[in-house]
């Protein structure tokens, strides 16, 4: 937990930057709904006023919503597309070689 002092001025705005680090998810912790993002819990703020050693204000902030990339739903199709073209490919080689009719030679 890191501990600063600032002079803060009435009607003016201090901003707290928290890092976060991005971390890929495994398939198992994915939410049933990925379009509802990822729940960061609140941070509490500990504050004091100037003069008053005595007493330390805490403050809850709100849970921040995130929103994170989510995997692409039109892979398995494309795969499936070329796997199937390779096939029929293949297929339509091996069929040719069968059916196709020798010329023969006298």
């Amino acid at each position: 937990m890191g501990r600063f002092t600032v002079n803060i001025h009435s009607n003016s705005v201090l901003s707290v930057l928290t890092p976060t680090e991005k971390l890929l998810q495994t398939f198992e912790n994915y939410p049933h709904d990925p379009y509802r993002g990822f729940d960061l819990i609140s941070h509490p703020l500990v504050y004091q006023i100037l003069g008053d050693s005595q007493t330390h204000l805490i403050r809850f902030e709100n849970n921040l919503m995130t929103i994170v990339p989510q995997p692409d739903l039109s892979m398995p199709f494309n795969i499936i597309c070329v796997t199937m073209a390779i096939y029929g490919y293949v297929f339509l080689n091996i069929f040719s070689l069968f059916v196709k009719r020798t010329k023969s030679i006298i």
